[in-house]
């Protein structure tokens, strides 16, 4: 069998992942053209026509003569002739205030889209530079005759002081009350936007791509109400078409818009279409990536990565203000100053030694906005460098952490004690009620790593959403306001930086980088944009999406449940994910499904690449195996194994099966494993079929359960299977463990490669919730060791740091979290497990107390990737997370010297290994002949 999807383009190739790199300009405009059915093609870079700098005209360039104009001067848009947001390309830009817009009458698309609500799809390439202040319209058909019917719109809803949702409006010749789709999914951010509308004729649906956005990402974002029937509203008659206002009788609902592009297509382009030209448009257009200070509103940004003149260990007195006029002072010239440290990427930091050294900004004058109700954005890229410091480590204040009877805001890490850390923030006012005092909950700050916390503030929200909010490395926690507004006026104290700011209890802390700006940035959009900034630079435990609709927002799409998932990295640095797409965890009718990314934090949308979904109500599985091959002339294939079930009766029986693919996931080619082996009896239960490696020797190992006839899934048996041409195919499967010899289920087990060829694999005891491993010292031929490790329940998946240090992902069997351990013995003994991810507490994404399946794998660099499906509720929705991740532990210089270095992940490259120690960054260089020497960087 031979599934495909479309080809996946990767738009970073060669090319910076920093935001600020620009990308190349693509020239090829043939896309719109090739795709069937185009009918409105208007270009800003063609065929426009000026009044001095205003817009008198705008000439279809589809040859359907869908031109468009304006003869009314003060009516007339404005022409730009080189706008940085679309690369340097023209865009016709609307003013709402002065009511500019463009149309014609009568034209050919108004008898097209005439009649019993046609089907077509609309592209916009466009920009907002303000929020919308009300329902406002970029592209409209309408009726002179018919001022308050007939009409169809879309454009942006107004809901509130910070919703611009993309939205789709119909009102028929009837004069019925309109049926509007409005988006579900804020795009407040004023970047750079392809907005799609797609009507089949019977549904509406909205997609948006974005600068917070991979280009592959279809975000649906609303479809019609009234059972999504766009049919309902019966014949409409159109006579006039509109850019950049509603125009039936006059124009209404005009909008700030900068437009660069429009495309309609006279039918319903197919997913694979809509796709296509959709991310030709992104690529043309879209610039997706920006420095912050390219954002509009920054008004204060501190970088201590810019002390490039200071050497580890320097003290600093004055930490300069890039955006602003308010530089970070130390309290005083002597002890109280912070030193320069260097991460170990290299980049220099301000470390606060947690008992003299702190810094102000101004005077409290200058921070009322932090905490008298305006609209601010403010990001602090930080790192707590003990884990068991005191129980507060403020990291921003104005406050005195003592909010009930202060004006003030302040920020702080806190341990709870028992290793619980949450990150803080409070808000104060002049009474004894606090505005504000919520954390992150469950470890969501543990100390060590470097995390970005972001806390945002909108004066005037709808009643289903909160004015505060705090979002820690990417994921949110809801700021529940407690009914007191905050007073107005001065701060209770200036911007404080590594002590409370009226007392001398003092934070041992690192601080990279801080950022404010005057507005709540848009999310998705600019504040996401801002964090994967932040991310990237200072290497945070950062979360990205891959299921549901790509924005860990709701759940509520037709199959909610996402999970079982594998990642990779392939030869070219793009990350893969398999997963399984079903209507419930029970579901016999899942799909396997694929996603991409370029950088391991945005993700595409999911292509369906193995569905089995037919009469008998087969199903995909997942529990992937999923490698990129490094050896060999199949070298760069992408190889993962699954399972799917042969009929309706769930999991029995079932057929293990590789699939392959040579261009890097665009098409697959199925190779089945144990469908129709014999000999007799046949096998009921194929499961688990995860552990899949590819040895130093080339050889590609895969380990699955099965039971025979009978038996069920209780009783199983491990097997093995090999192969030599890149799982083209497959020796007969052998046993291994013999359901008999033990009295335990065995299941998902997991296999890595040590240096020498030493092969260690766990295993899953679903009976006792215990992990287990055993090991092979000729390549998988024998096995041996089946031992009894340690409490765990959820495929125990593992990865090798540089020093070949064993991390295991795998769900608790206390609390069904997700967590790790780690050995340094080859998994003869291990560590005590430490929570994953943040968003197994209570946040606005949902709480996922469970863990459903893990995988990880290093990238390039050597940095660590974890992949979880996680579940709201056991067996309930459920989607995938991807997290980079890393551990620091003790290591030690050539001289002895104690520290922490970073592990997880391989610095410098090639053969050498860098650390840092706190006197500096110190590399082992692997030498040829076998030896190493360590000396200062």
């Amino acid at each position: 069998m031979l599934t495909s999807c479309l080809p996946l383009y990767r738009p970073f190739a060669g090319e910076s992942l920093f935001f600020g790199a620009s990308l190349a300009v693509v020239s090829d405009d043939a896309v719109p053209g090739s795709v069937a059915g185009l009918v409105v093609d208007l270009d800003a870079a063609r065929g426009v026509s000026l009044n001095g700098a205003d817009v008198a005209a705008w000439a279809d360039q589809s040859g359907s003569g869908n031109h468009v104009a304006q003869g009314t001067a003060n009516l007339q848009p404005v022409f730009t002739a080189s706008n940085p947001h679309f690369r340097s390309r023209p865009s016709i830009d609307f003013h709402k205030s002065a009511g500019e817009y463009l149309f014609g009458a009568s034209l050919p698309i108004c008898t097209l889209l005439s009649g019993s609500d046609k089907p077509f799809t609309a592209f916009v390439v466009c920009r907002r530079w303000t929020k919308v202040a009300a329902d406002e319209y970029c592209l409209s058909l309408g009726n002179s005759g018919q001022a308050g019917q007939s009409y169809l719109s879309l454009g942006y809803r107004y809901q509130s002081s910070n919703s611009q949702r993309p939205t789709f409006d119909v009102r028929d010749d009837a004069g019925t009350t309109a049926t509007v789709a409005t988006g579900q999914n804020e795009i407040t951010d004023l970047g750079p936007q392809v907005l799609v509308w797609s009507a089949s004729g019977t549904v509406a649906q909205c997609y948006v791509l974005g600068a917070s956005q991979n280009p592959l990402y279809d975000a649906l974002v609303g479809t019609l109400s009234s059972g999504n029937d766009y049919a309902a509203h019966g014949a409409i008659t159109f006579n006039r078409f509109a850019i950049g206002a509603q125009l039936r009788s006059t124009a209404a609902r005009q909008c700030d818009l900068e437009v660069a592009r429009v495309l309609v297509y006279g039918r319903e382009l197919a997913e694979a279409e809509r796709v296509r030209v959709a991310l030709h448009l992104w690529r043309r257009y879209v610039r997706a990536s920006a420095e912050p200070a390219e954002l509009p509103g920054l008004i204060h940004h501190w970088d201590a990565s810019r002390f490039t003149d200071k050497s580890d260990g320097d003290a600093v007195f004055e930490l300069g203000d890039l955006a602003g006029s308010l530089p970070f002072q130390a309290i005083d010239a002597g002890t109280a100053r912070p030193t320069v440290r260097m991460t170990p990427r290299g980049l220099r930091c301000l470390e606060f030694n947690g008992s003299t050294s702190a810094m102000t900004a101004g005077a409290a004058a200058d921070w009322s906005l932090l905490h008298n109700g305006a609209n601010f954005s403010a990001f602090v890229a930080y790192r707590v460098i003990d884990a068991n410091r005191d129980a507060l480590e403020p990291l921003l204040d104005t406050l005195d952490n003592a909010p009930a009877t202060k004006n003030g805001l302040g920020v702080y890490h806190n341990n709870l004690g028992g290793g619980v850390h949450s990150l803080a923030f409070k808000v104060g006012a002049s009474n004894a009620t606090a505005v504000l005092n919520q954390a992150t909950q469950n470890g969501g700050a543990r100390p060590q790593a470097w995390r970005v916390a972001h806390l945002t503030h909108e004066g005037s929200l709808p009643s289903t959403e909160e004015n505060y909010q705090l979002w820690l490395d990417n994921e949110n926690f809801a700021a529940v306001d407690q009914g007191v507004a905050p007073a107005a006026g001065a701060a209770s104290h200036p911007l404080t930086l590594g002590k409370l700011a009226g007392s001398a209890t003092f934070a041992k802390v690192q601080i990279g980088e801080i950022l404010i700006y005057d507005r709540k940035l848009g999310r998705p959009g600019e504040s996401q944009v801002v964090h994967e900034y932040l991310a990237r630079k200072w290497r945070t435990d950062h979360v990205a999406v891959v299921g549901g609709n790509g924005l860990a927002g709701v759940l509520s799409d037709a199959a909610p449940h996402r999970a079982f998932p594998a990642i990779c990295q392939d030869d070219a640095g793009t990350w893969h994910c398999i997963y399984r797409r079903a209507a419930s965890h029970s579901s016999a009718r899942g799909v396997g499904v694929h996603a991409t990314s370029v950088d391991g934090l945005r993700w595409s949308g999911e292509r369906v690449i193995y569905d089995v979904d037919d009469a008998s109500g087969r199903d995909f599985r997942g529990e992937a195996g999923f490698v990129c091959l490094k050896r060999g002339p199949h070298a760069g294939r992408l190889l993962f194994s699954s399972m799917w079930s042969d009929d309706a009766s769930g999991l029995l029986p079932g057929t293990v099966f590789a699939m392959y693919s040579d261009d890097r996931g665009a098409t697959w080619t199925e190779v089945p494993i144990t469908a129709g082996l014999s000999p007799s009896p046949a096998w009921d239960y194929d499961a688990s079929p995860n552990a899949l490696v590819e040895t130093s020797s080339g050889k590609i190992i895969l380990m699955f359960t099965t039971s025979e006839a009978g038996e069920g899934a209780s009783d199983q048996d491990l097997r093995t299977t090999t192969s030599l041409d890149g799982g083209a195919t497959w020796t007969a499967p052998t046993v291994v463990i013999h359901h008999d010899s033990i009295a335990w289920r065995v299941t998902e087990q997991h296999i890595v490669e040590f240096g020498d060829g030493y092969l260690l694999m766990t295993l899953r005891d679903d009976t006792n919730k215990r992990i287990y491993t055993m090991d092979s010292t000729d390549g998988g031929a024998t096995w041996g060791n089946l031992a009894n490790r340690f409490a765990g329940w959820g495929r125990p998946t593992m990865v090798l740091d540089e020093n070949e240090r064993v991390y295991c992902f795998f769900r608790s069997a206390t609390s069904d979290k997700a967590v790790w351990s780690a050995s340094d013995d080859r998994g003869a003994t291990w560590s005590a497990e430490q929570p994953l991810f943040n968003l197994q507490s209570t946040t606005t994404i949902a709480a996922y107390p469970t863990m459903t399946y893990a995988s990880a794998e290093r990238d390039a660099e050597g940095n660590v990737w974890v992949c979880c499906g996680l579940e709201q509720s056991p067996g309930g929705d459920s989607d995938v997370f991807v997290r980079q991740w890393h551990v620091e532990q003790p290591v030690s210089d050539a001289r002895g010297r104690r520290g922490v270095g970073d592990c997880g992940r391989v610095y410098g490259g090639g053969l050498g290994v860098s650390r840092r120690d706190g006197y500096g960054v110190f590399r082992r260089e692997v030498c040829r002949n076998g030896g190493a020497r360590m000396g200062l960087v």
